[in-house]
Formats: structure tokens, sequence, C-alpha cells
């Protein structure tokens, strides 16, 4: 009886105890709530691959802009409007195409925001791509850059070179892959500063005698840089050097600056198969398309592009392989294009000729006509004559026909004594039948 009073005690001591635990736990819950929602709210705000020290970058530039310039350059771009002046940064660009999830960032700005087609694109603006996703920048007549997936891209102002008298543009590539055609009639030099090297890529285009360029930039997986040229030079200083890139030449840019001597790109592949504009068809389940090319000598791997448009932005697969053959068996109906590369080390040769074929659903059985043109009265072997649609493969009483391009076809037939049930069969590409029975009467 004694430890009464005591047990109680201990009993109040525990309820106590508990309470606390169980608000402690609530407020650890609120807190990790809380966390996870300003996550969120910065993923909206900073697309992935968006790090701090390129948010730093970033504003880097910026402030190297205003230090230049100590506001806006007001160049205007042919065939647009001008924009009032003291309100809105001039456009020094635009984006004219863009897939899936792109967003942009103006100047000045840490927060990013959906892209639309059609926006305007000034100084120290920012573009970043997601995977799977796209974006086209116009400077003026021909002069425009391709954007593959995750890359991001800062512009710089126009500037205008009063010996050269040539326009000045200059992009910082971050990340990603950036294919340029640059072939305005007026004469134009961009200059691109390769990912974090500090390494400059000064190119021309347009003008009397400057012709057309055409090279890819790609910030590789190691975070080097390399610069293709397929067409027209380029110039590339890095550490204290100046190395200089003819068509069909390519460098690397280590992180460091330094940059290798030039190096001859593959050749273009030749596509083997399958046959341009073929088609596939298939009832239920999408067809298993081989496509292949021919071996080039002299190359680490090849580089397939699979897309849904001619221009390559809907891209539905990009693989790199060691093997001239690529296999896909889970195709959407439509039609496709596709293009192979040869690459050496990181750099791209130029590619090949473009393929199309087209995947189409065919759930209905082919048309069949059959007439018996000869036999009977006696005779002992008759003709049968129809046609199904092209393409189609012809059974006459379980033997194999042949069968013209058209879909026409005829079969001599032999004839037993009486009324012979005849069973011919026409199956179309996609594995749809259609039967149709003849009946031919042999007298005896």
């Amino acid at each position: 009886m004694s430890n009464g009073p005591v047990a109680e005690t201990y009993k109040e001591r525990l309820k106590s105890t508990g309470r606390r635990v169980g608000e402690y736990g609530v407020a650890l819950l609120l807190v990790l709530c809380f966390f996870l929602s300003f996550l969120g709210i910065l993923g909206i705000l900073f697309p992935s691959g968006l790090g701090l020290g390129d948010l730093m970058r970033i504003r880097d530039l910026s402030l190297a802009g205003r230090e230049e310039g100590g506001g806006w350059e007001h160049v205007a771009v042919p065939g647009w409007e001008g924009q009032p002046a003291g309100k809105t940064p001039q456009a020094i660009a635009i984006l004219s195409t863009l897939r899936n999830e792109v967003k942009s960032r103006g100047a000045g700005s840490i927060a990013w925001q959906q892209a639309v087609v059609g926006m305007r694109l000034a100084s120290r603006d920012a573009v970043q791509t997601s995977r799977r996703s796209g974006a086209s920048i116009r400077f003026s007549g021909k002069d425009s850059i391709e954007m593959g997936e995750n890359s991001l891209v800062i512009l710089r102002k126009v500037e205008q070179d009063p010996v050269r008298l040539t326009k000045r543009s200059t992009l910082l590539v971050i990340d990603g892959e950036f294919r340029g055609n640059l072939g305005g009639a007026e004469k134009q030099t961009f200059d691109f500063e390769l990912g974090k090297s500090g390494a400059r890529a000064r190119i021309a285009s347009g003008g009397e005698g400057g012709g057309p360029a055409e090279f890819q930039i790609t910030v590789n997986p190691d975070r080097t840089t390399t610069l293709s040229m397929y067409k027209g030079g380029a110039d590339v200083a890095a550490s204290g050097t100046t190395v200089r890139l003819e068509a069909n030449t390519a460098t690397t840019v280590l992180e460091s600056g330094a940059a290798s001597a030039p190096v001859a790109l593959p050749s273009s592949p030749v596509l083997s198969s399958p046959a341009n504009d073929a088609v596939f068809f298939y009832r239920s389940l999408p067809p298993i398309v081989s496509l292949a090319w021919n071996v080039l000598e002299g190359t680490d791997s090849y580089r397939i592009v699979l897309a849904r448009d001619r221009e390559f932005r809907d891209i539905v697969a990009r693989e790199d392989l060691v093997r001239p053959s690529f296999v896909h068996g889970n195709l959407k109906e439509g039609t496709y294009y596709w293009r192979v590369s040869g690459k050496k080390k990181w750099a791209e040769g130029p590619p090949s000729g473009t393929g199309q074929f087209r995947i189409v659903k065919d759930t209905l059985a082919p048309d069949l006509r059959v007439e018996a043109v000869g036999g009977g009265d006696g005779k002992e072997r008759g003709l049968l004559k129809g046609a199904s649609e092209p393409g189609a493969t012809v059974f006459v009483a379980g033997n194999r026909v042949p069968v013209a391009e058209t879909g026409d076809f005829e079969c001599d037939v032999k004839l037993a004594r009486g009324v012979n049930q005849i069973v011919v069969e026409a199956v179309d590409p996609a594995g749809n039948v259609a039967y149709r029975t003849m009946r031919m009467n042999r007298t005896f």
C-alpha cells in the first residue's frame, strides 16, 4: 500500500513524457513539410542542371555587361519592330521554336519562367532546355542556333565592330549541345565562350565572300567542350594560344582552358537499310525496325538520331553505338526520319543523308476478288484470276502463287471429278487475312 502514491507519480511522469515526445514529433513533421515545400519551390524557380556555380557565373556575366555598356544596347534585328527606348531592352534574338519543357531567365533575375515561341531575347537573357526538349534561337536571316536537350546558354549584347564593319554576338555555352547554321546576308561574327574553360571560339558568317558556317558545340560528360566545324572556319582562343579550325575539323577544350590540335572529322556514313520510304505494317504489336549503315574506318562509335520531323527537333531516340546497326521495337504509327554520324572520341562528324520510313497500323482484312475464267465441262484443269491489295501474299488451295506489284494474280488448278471447292487466301503485310471459296465443277 505504501507504493501506491509512488506508482501514481511514475505514471503521471510517463504520460507527461509521452505528451512531450508527441509534441516534438508533430513539430518535427511540420518542419519537414515546410522544408519539402521549400525544395519544391526551388525546383520550380531553378531548373535541374543549374548549380550554384552556374548561377554565380550568370551573375558575373550580368555585372560584366553593365560595366561594359552601362545599360542596354539597342540594336535592331532586321524585320523586327523596334521597342521604346528606356523601357524594354532591345531584342537581339528570338526563340523561334521549342519542344517540351524550355525555360528562360531574364537579365538581372534568378527566377526561371516557361518560355514561349516567339519570345524576344535580349542581352544577358538565358535559355535552358530539359530532358527530351529542344529550342531554336534565331538572330537574323539564316543565322540560328539549335539547342539540344539539357542545354543552357546565355546571350550577350550585339556589338558593332567599327574596323571590320561587322556585328558581333557573344553566347556563353554552359552545358549541353548546340548546332549552328550561320549564313545570313549580313556579315556577322559570333563569339562562343566554351563551357567554363574561358576559351572563346569566333565564327564569322554572311557578307561578301563570308559564306555559310555550320558547326556543333558539345559540352562533354567529362566537362571538356568540343567544337566541330562542318562548313566555314573558326578561331579558338584558349590559354594564350589560338587554334584555327577549317571545314571538317574539330578541337576539344579542357576545363583548364587548353585546346587540342585540330583533328579531322569522320566522313559521313551511308545508310543501307531499310530502303528510303519503306513502310512497316502491324496489326496489334508494333513492328521491329532494324536500321543499318556502312562501317566507317577510324571511328570509335556512331551516333544515330531518330525523329518525327525532318528538322530533327522532335527526337524519339539518340544513341551512341559501337556497331553500325540499331533496332527499335516500340514505335507508334507515323512517319520517322533518321540519320547517322561517325564519332572519334568527342568529335562528331557530319551526318549522313536523311532516311525516311513509315509505321502503319492496319486492322482491316485485305480486299480480295476472285473469278473462274476456265475449267468445268469435263476439263481436267481450271483457271482462277483475281486481285488483292499491293504487297499481299496469296495462296490458292494452300499453295502460294505469284502476285504482281498491282496485286493481280492468276492460277491454274487441277480439278478432280465432281464439285471442287477451292479456297483462296490473301494475307496483307500486317497479317490480316481474307478468304474466298470458289466452286468449280468437273463432269464425269
